[in-house]
């Protein structure tokens, strides 16, 4: 099974550049998590609501933002229970988590962590999110549920996952504090899959913002692969010992995120 994660930055817009479509026939996911997909299910075009693939959304209350879906291909079926959306305690008029079970108990979320750079409040949520996720990546592991997390955490875990990490002590995405919260996800016993199969691997990014970095004009981020690591597939340890391969997908375009991947 490959299950996949990717922050589309805008679904409609991936979908109309052909990028989605070159990506679902390169790389064939079994199961999709798509993050911040800035569209309500009611604007979808018939080619993304179709039966090519078992669908769910979970929009944002606010038009043209945020939002998360999961995507299962037919094929799987027989292994597909059902789809639900939020968490226990968050209030998730944002569209941040959505879930998908498994018949062999595995429940698979796909996750968008808010940004917390606009405001205190924000950050607050911020920290509320990794605290709430976690103990619900807890419950479900002593339930005798596997667990897979999918998604953009906003957050840069060490040095080696962001370019120019002094630069950015005090970021929202990469302070102390924040990156204190994430940790909070291994505490519950996630397994970071890329990290733990490249514990020194530099530049494996899948993110890049033209704001971050003091580039020559004209020089793209993703040109030079200056950029950070935010984007992470978290599994229980039993599952995590099924895993095949890891992959950033660094070659696939159509976002300023690239897709990650794992194969059980």
């Amino acid at each position: 099974m490959k299950i996949y994660s990717w922050n589309v930055n805008g679904l409609r817009a991936v979908h109309n550049k052909g990028a989605l479509d070159s990506f679902i026939k390169k790389e064939n996911p079994d199961i999709l998590l798509l993050q911040e997909i800035k569209v309500k299910e009611e604007q979808l075009s018939d080619a993304l609501t179709d039966d090519s693939f078992i669908r769910c959304y979970n929009p944002a209350d606010k038009a043209g933002y945020s939002g998360v879906a999961i995507w299962v291909h037919p094929r799987n079926k027989k292994i597909f229970k059902e789809f639900s959306k939020g968490m226990p305690r968050w209030k998730d008029g944002e569209g941040r988590v959505a879930q998908c079970s498994l018949t062999n108990k595995t429940v698979i979320l796909s996750v968008y962590v808010p940004n917390g750079g606009k405001s205190d409040d924000a950050y607050k949520d911020k920290l509320l999110f990794f605290n709430l996720l976690a103990s619900y990546a807890k419950k479900l592991q002593k339930e005798g549920h596997k667990v897979i997390i999918g998604g953009d955490f906003n957050v840069a875990r060490s040095e080696l996952d962001l370019a120019e990490p002094e630069k950015f002590r005090n970021h929202t995405h990469f302070n102390d504090e924040v990156r204190a919260h994430m940790e909070k996800l291994t505490a519950a016993g996630l397994v970071d899959t890329y990290r733990t199969r490249n514990p020194d691997k530099e530049g494996a990014y899948s993110y890049w913002d033209n704001f971050s970095f003091s580039l020559p004009r004209g020089t793209k981020p993703r040109d030079v692969n200056k950029g950070w690591r935010l984007d992470y597939l978290l599994v229980d340890p039993s599952t995590d010992k099924n895993i095949k391969e890891v992959s950033i997908h660094q070659n696939i375009f159509g976002s300023d995120h690239c897709p990650v991947s794992v194969h059980l």
